[in-house]
């Protein structure tokens, strides 16, 4: 279904005309938490979404999905009593895997978004991920004479596992991306394209390289979350996009409620953890800190969040009871939460302190936001975009800061302020006030209409001839099924699974 709207012009965003944007995201922001834990890429596209709608636009949201299947998710279609009209659509690829950095371009994914432009006649596309789509939206939405803004909210573009987090050590990555480091990194996580010579891979790795470099370049505006993503990625991908200068565009404040600070205990620290419980997060560091504080400190430690894989879910049931069988720790599993409901929830009536423990190279962390928000003092790791955000939110007094990985750092600030209770009065009181998410919001929702109009203004780019459309099709849809028939006849031992 396409929606109808008058011819509008740049400059819309001051003169009040109505535009028609095409957002994109690697799942439904709509989706439940229960089936695996919203991130900030589908929160924040949620609440854009949900933003300009309200402002009279039209929003076509464009998803892939988690599961595989050749039938097309019918579109929902809603209205809102300002005139915005709101399409979402997921499109769902039949290959394996298609996750696996490998798989980040396809022809069948591609050819149906490019016929979604086509139907739906955007005036912007705003790519917010590529992951389980196509890694060349940029260039098939160029091809229809239609620009874009890319939002940069992970480190997808410069890693092939996204997170930047080396997988055998599970500590923080910070080489420059490239053949070298980089694909033996991405070989080691399961499943492991074991028929594929080391030149198929390299060859893969440089086609992905020089395919997203191209979508920078192409996106008529760039925007990061943060001044240090922004830093990160020019270092990780130097020296192609030293010339770009993406817009810092920070994502707003929830709209959270804020309940008092509970009356501690004596002799108790009750510390919450939001969020995706993974491993990039700092969840095994989580639990080796609390292990470390047995018979040093009372420590309850309650996690909110969900795990999404079974095999991880499995891995901290087992660990949890073995946790609880120590002496003065225990923890609590609270699962699934929605984010709008979060300040409400009964936890905040048993917290103290929220630790942030992530491992990953995080391009602003909206945790830490929603942390501040809840009026909570917080222990973090120190990176550099959690830093940015604290001092933004003039909260350093309220937040003590280890190193990413560091568990034993970890637990001594646990049973430093366990035993210590003026020193964790003090971080208490030096909470911030609670910010206005409203106003946040309009400001955030504003900038990015001015990144809109700079695109309406500059137009689509120029893009290289497509003549050869149709044969690259055919052998990348080729390869596809060439790829997930040997996955096929592999053995779990040889895809990684048993190592």
């Amino acid at each position: 279904m396409s929606i109808k709207l008058k011819h509008i012009t740049a400059r819309w965003c001051r003169e009040g005309a109505r535009v028609k944007v095409l957002l994109t995201c690697h799942r439904d922001p709509w989706g439940s938490a229960e089936e695996a834990p919203l991130g900030g890429v589908e929160r924040t596209v949620q609440r854009l979404a949900d933003g300009l709608v309200q402002r009279g636009h039209a929003v076509v949201v464009v998803s892939g999905t988690l599961d595989s299947a050749v039938d097309p998710i019918p579109q929902a279609v809603s209205s809102h009593p300002s005139g915005g009209v709101l399409t979402r659509v997921s499109i769902r690829r039949a290959d394996l895997h298609h996750d696996h950095w490998q798989k980040s371009l396809s022809a069948r994914a591609g050819r149906q978004f490019e016929e979604l432009v086509a139907a739906e006649r955007p005036d912007v596309v705003h790519v917010h991920h590529w992951l389980r789509l196509s890694r060349d939206l940029v260039l098939r939405a160029a091809r229809h004479g239609v620009p874009s803004l890319v939002t940069l909210h992970d480190h997808f573009v410069s890693c092939p596992l996204t997170f930047r987090v080396q997988p055998q050590t599970m500590l923080p990555c910070d080489k420059k991306s490239g053949l070298m480091p980089c694909v033996a990194c991405a070989d080691s996580v399961p499943p492991i394209a074991h028929w594929l010579p080391t030149e198929a891979r390299w060859t893969e790795f440089t086609l992905r390289r020089h395919d997203l470099m191209r979508e920078l370049k192409l996106a008529r505006a760039l925007s990061v979350p943060t001044q240090a993503h922004a830093h990160a990625v020019r270092a990780y991908l130097a020296p192609e996009l030293d010339a770009l200068a993406p817009s810092v565009l920070p994502h707003p404040a929830p709209a959270l409620a804020r309940r008092p600070q509970p009356r501690r205990p004596d002799g108790t620290l009750r510390v919450l953890v939001l969020g995706r419980l993974a491993r990039e997060k700092g969840l095994e560091v989580l639990l080796q800190a609390l292990e470390l504080c047995a018979t040093r400190a009372s420590i309850d430690l309650h996690l909110l969040g969900t795990t999404g894989t079974e095999s991880t879910r499995t891995w901290l049931t087992a660990r949890v009871a073995q946790l609880n069988a120590l002496p003065g720790v225990r923890v609590h599993l609270h699962g699934a939460y929605e984010a709008a409901d979060l300040g409400t929830h009964p936890v905040l009536e048993h917290t103290d302190l929220i630790a942030l423990p992530s491992l990953a190279a995080e391009s602003q962390g909206l945790v830490l936001d929603e942390a501040l928000q809840l009026g909570r003092p917080c222990v973090l790791s120190s990176l550099p975009a959690y830093r940015e955000r604290v001092a933004a939110r003039s909260a350093q007094d309220c937040c003590l800061w280890v190193p990413p990985g560091d568990a034993a750092a970890l637990a001594a600030r646990w049973v430093d302020l366990a035993h210590n209770p003026q020193r964790f009065d003090a971080l208490a009181k030096a909470v911030p006030a609670h910010e206005d998410a409203r106003q946040a919001e309009a400001v955030w929702l504003d900038a990015h209409q001015a990144l809109y109009d700079q695109c309406l203004s500059a137009g689509a780019p120029p893009t290289p001839a497509s003549g050869e459309a149709w044969f690259e099709e055919r052998m990348r849809t080729f390869a596809e099924s060439q790829w997930d028939a040997a996955l096929a006849r592999s053995t779990r031992t040889q895809l990684g699974y048993d190592a």
